[in-house]
């Protein structure tokens, strides 16, 4: 039922991406991701349908742990989709994005408490959640297990740190 749930849930965004709009891009989050990103995903961004079996992914690491899989668009340049990988445990620094982004956690369970909070609701598989940009906020990993989210964003990817 769940695997029902999140596939149906990634259709639906996988859908409603392919119209995108544009912003400013710093991604320290993800440095050295640009090019591999680009590579697995820019050849995704066309008009027609788009299957990315989940043994097909091509999972990139960063050097904090986390890792992309990018199943179309492409992150550096504008509108992408792509799905998110963090170990058990695992807290970004406080940030924010340029634009809004929405996201449907897929396993584990997920927190992002938004300016000062260091708490928020979880968010076990399933779950909906959107960030607007300029919003700060944490995004963490609660459970035991990895969690694994995908994101969609009609915009590139920034990652902007805030002291």
């Amino acid at each position: 039922m769940m695997r029902l749930m999140a596939t149906s849930a990634l259709l639906l965004l996988t859908t409603l991406a392919l119209g995108c709009a544009s912003t400013r891009e710093e991604a320290p989050l993800r440095s050295g991701l640009g090019t591999a990103q680009a590579a697995a995903g820019s050849a995704r961004s066309g008009a027609g349908p788009v299957m990315s079996p989940a043994q097909m992914l091509k999972w990139i690491r960063n050097e904090n742990g986390a890792q992309f899989a990018f199943v179309w668009g492409d992150a550096a340049s504008g509108p992408h989709g792509e799905f998110v990988r963090f170990p058990a445990g695992f807290t970004t620094p406080l940030h924010m994005h340029s634009s809004d982004y929405h996201g449907v956690v897929i396993g584990g369970t997920l927190m992002n408490p938004m300016d000062d909070n260091s708490t928020g609701p979880e968010l076990p598989a399933g779950s909906y959640y959107s960030v607007p940009g300029g919003r700060r906020h944490l995004t963490r990993c609660v459970s035991t297990v990895d969690c694994v989210f995908y994101i969609h964003q009609q915009a590139k990817f920034d990652f902007i740190p805030v002291r």
